[in-house]
């Protein structure tokens, strides 16, 4: 589920963690993986948006399942943003 392109991915990891945006932008720049992480994110909330348009038989059960990848994505983000910061103290308390 990756290849939102363009910067959705950057644009939603912000949205969502505004007050890690350096270190967002630092991952996305050196991480295939991290920037995937958001691609997706963006990718599932654009789904979630359009849940809407969806046949009234399958909307709720896509709405559940799009705001659980969100959810579960935002947390992996999370996660990995918190190991940054873990990894950058490691040298400090080395020195």
């Amino acid at each position: 589920m990756t290849g939102s392109g363009g910067d959705e991915g950057l644009s939603s990891a912000l949205r969502r963690f505004p007050t890690h945006a350096a270190q967002i932008q630092h991952l996305i720049e050196r991480n295939e993986s991290f920037r995937a992480m958001c691609d997706d994110l963006a990718i599932a909330e654009q789904a979630l948006l359009s849940v809407d348009r969806l046949p009234s038989a399958v909307r709720d059960d896509r709405r559940i399942e799009f705001t659980q990848l969100v959810d579960s994505l935002a947390a992996e983000i999370e996660r990995s943003l918190s190991l940054i910061k873990v990894v950058s103290l490691v040298p400090r308390l080395n020195r």
